[in-house]
């Protein structure tokens, strides 16, 4: 199934009776659907990162290795991954809404489609994107900021996500950031107090004392809140890991150690706004 077809369950929830489809019928189809091998190695392919990208030839590649090459071959298969813009039958749609996965060509879709959707390698090389679930579109950063601050209440976690959209390093094709503790508390500060001076009711004493650095329990603070942002933090696609490093200083020979940061973000989708 094509993402041309991808919003026609939505417009034919009831269009199974009329067509002579019971819905007993219906649900018997589907499942069949579900459990056919071709469609089980199909939905196999994002179990790793509930997401896929490839060439037509890859696809057919990866769907022999797990199912056969007869799975690969069927007629119910292709209809799965056809480039036809014919509409799908009622039981092939509503087997992907049921698995919740969506089979992406990006040779077929509009630009401004194309615009909310994202997939790394996903491109004229590698035209086919399959996901599961809301992976593959291209999250708001608005409304990830607007996550971190109401529902986990932790506006370190927000800050984070902003820096991910302003911050130079993140761009089109390079979406990682990387440093050492203090790096990455300068750069929050610097994003921080620039919100401040334009909305002076964002200043929240908390962050700010979060973002202090002069103590040993000030560094010692503020990674432990950093390992709690990275927890929730994928909730929105944003991955934040670190590595401890020992070394030693030049002058006196001392032993110390250091976190180097690392965080990865999504590219965030271009806000629309609601009218």
């Amino acid at each position: 199934m094509t993402n041309e077809n991808r919003d026609y369950s939505e417009k034919h929830e009831d269009q199974a009776t009329e067509e002579g489809h019971p819905r007993d019928e219906l649900d018997r189809l589907v499942d069949e659907t579900t459990s056919a091998p071709g469609f089980v190695a199909l939905k196999s392919l994002t179990d790793r990162s509930r997401l896929w990208v490839g060439t037509e030839v890859e696809l057919m590649a990866e769907i022999e290795a797990r199912a056969g090459r007869d799975a690969s071959r069927s007629k119910d298969f292709h209809s799965y991954v056809s480039e036809s813009t014919e509409t799908p039958p009622m039981h092939v749609v509503y087997a992907f809404r049921k698995a919740r996965l969506e089979v992406l060509d990006y040779r077929q879709m509009t630009k401004k489609i194309r615009e909310d959707y994202y997939g790394p390698g996903w491109g004229r090389s590698a035209p086919i994107m399959i996901g599961r679930g809301l992976a593959g579109r291209k999250p708001y950063r608005e409304a990830a900021a607007y996550l971190m601050t109401t529902k986990y209440r932790n506006p370190l976690a927000a800050l984070v996500v902003e820096f991910t959209y302003y911050h130079h390093k993140f761009t089109r094709n390079n979406r990682e950031w990387w440093g050492r503790t203090r790096e990455l508390t300068e750069q929050l500060s610097i994003l921080y107090m620039d919100e401040v001076d334009f909305i002076e009711s964002r200043r929240n004493k908390k962050l700010e004392e979060a973002l202090k650095l002069e103590r040993l329990e000030d560094f010692r603070r503020f990674c432990g809140q950093m390992r709690t942002c990275a927890h929730i933090l994928k909730d929105v696609g944003v991955r934040v890991s670190w590595e401890k490093f020992r070394s030693r200083k030049r002058e006196t020979d001392e032993e110390y150690s250091y976190t180097l940061w690392t965080i990865e973000a999504p590219r965030w989708a271009p806000w629309k706004p609601p009218f």
